[in-house]
């Protein structure tokens, strides 16, 4: 019986996460041992996202995102700051059509302090259109990039800063959407974040509230 060494088959993944590309690097390999509480408390709370934004509960985003929360939506809404603005960006989007996203492929990555994390998440929305575009559909593909901070007062995780990139382009009928965006052609390609997320926790400030939250993290 002979056995053979897959690193010596070519095209194996002879280091697999080395190798990989996330949407945006992660300093170092995750480290073992995370905080799982925290972890799950991410997962749910990006869950709540989708079914809120579905469900069109705008109003209770603030269990979701941070005051000061900083996202970056790409081409179709820009950069929304504070949460006011992020929620008034997201009710005007999805006005005129219903909504699904599902969440796919995750990783949390909880830094040392307890206090502060990123995560990197897959996604697919789903917009279906309504009235004079009944039976019409446009999809997206993308990655919600994010980092959250824990609230002293209450305990939970929220996200005070977001990155959402698309690797595509939109597919489907993207005029469902023209009486908020204007009339587009279905063959735009939304652009790309222009502002990278920075690889280390100590390169992370934009609001003050991060600063102060990621000093203590190394």
């Amino acid at each position: 019986m002979t056995t053979t060494n897959c690193n010596s088959i070519k095209g194996a993944p002879i280091d697999a996460v080395g190798a990989a590309k996330l949407p945006f690097a992660f300093a170092s390999v995750i480290e073992p041992n995370q905080d799982v509480a925290a972890m799950l408390q991410i997962q749910q709370t990006m869950s709540l996202y989708a079914v809120l934004v579905d469900g069109k509960q705008f109003d209770k985003l603030d269990l979701v995102f941070h005051n000061d929360v900083w996202a970056n939506y790409s081409a179709l809404l820009g950069v929304l700051h504070p949460l006011s603005a992020l929620k008034t960006g997201l009710q005007r989007s999805v006005s005129a059509v219903m909504t699904q996203h599902a969440l796919t492929t995750q990783l949390v990555d909880v830094a040392k302090n307890g206090t502060s994390a990123r995560s990197a998440t897959y996604f697919t929305a789903s917009h279906f259109g309504t009235e004079d575009f009944y039976g019409q559909t446009l999809w997206g593909w993308g990655t919600y990039e994010d980092y959250w901070i824990k609230e002293s007062t209450t305990g939970r995780w929220k996200i005070i800063q977001r990155t959402m990139t698309y690797p595509g382009p939109l597919i489907g009928n993207i005029s469902i959407f023209e009486d908020v965006f204007g009339d587009k052609s279905s063959t735009q390609k939304p652009a790309q974040s222009k502002r990278d997320l920075p690889l280390f926790w100590s390169s992370l400030p934009k609001s003050a509230i991060l600063t102060r939250w990621l000093a203590g993290s190394s």
